[in-house]
């Protein structure tokens, strides 16, 4: 199978578990639960959930055994743009080609979406059945790859070096490893735990250049690209 095939596969498998996740969202306000999809479905190109299969496949591990955090993971990565795009932050009115959440739903619904996304990426995986040891280490990566030790000490080095002219190239790849590379290298690790974590090392190094070569990428689009290229 070539390489946009088994994309396409992994695209659409991710799709169809993330349609059942969202319907655990019983119960609750409809606002909350019409702002956290708005923020999560239409998501991009996905690339952290289809890690986490493409890793899974590669170890032989069953793909449902990761089915759980490959959701986990984009909710993850869906809060933290909801987040990045709020007026304290980066303060954008527009998200891969339509409003940005705070901007359809305002300012405070974008910070509880938000909030709520990044809770149900750790209550979802909780109602796996036979949730089990692999589920708690793999809890614990994403965990410490999301919070103080990763995306959010990203996210806290890069405001307080945005209006640097001379930021060093340690600060830099700093911020490049915990606000980026962090986040692709969980999926990585979650699908290796569940393989008796084989590869472990390599992965967690492979996820890193990644990191850095993404991050890399996407400030020179900042800089060279436009709203019609970007969205």
């Amino acid at each position: 199978m070539d390489y946009n095939s088994q994309y396409l596969n992994y695209l659409n498998k991710f799709d169809t578990e993330l349609n059942k996740a969202l319907g655990f969202l019983k119960d609750i306000p409809p606002l909350l639960k019409e702002s956290m999809t708005y923020a999560i479905i239409d998501g991009g190109k996905r690339i952290r959930p289809v890690l986490c299969f493409a890793t899974a496949d590669m170890l032989g591990i069953d793909l449902e055994e990761v089915n759980e955090f490959a959701v986990a993971v984009e909710c993850i990565h869906s809060y933290s743009l909801v987040h990045d795009d709020l007026p304290a932050m980066d303060n954008d009115d527009f998200r891969r080609g339509k409003f940005s959440t705070h901007k359809k739903f305002g300012e405070a619904y974008g910070i509880l979406a938000g909030d709520a996304l990044l809770n149900f990426a750790f209550e979802y995986p909780l109602n796996k059945t036979n949730f089990n040891a692999c589920d708690a280490k793999a809890m614990k990566i994403l965990a410490e790859c999301a919070g103080s030790k990763g995306m959010i000490a990203g996210q806290v080095l890069d405001l307080q070096n945005e209006k640097n002219s001379d930021v060093s190239e340690k600060i830099l790849y700093d911020i490049y490893l915990n606000k980026t590379a962090k986040l692709l290298i969980a999926p990585l690790l979650i699908a290796s735990v569940f393989a008796n974590k084989k590869y472990f090392s390599e992965l967690k190094n492979f996820g890193y250049h990644l990191g850095i070569m993404f991050q890399i990428s996407d400030d020179i689009l900042d800089v060279e690209s436009n709203f019609d290229e970007l969205g």
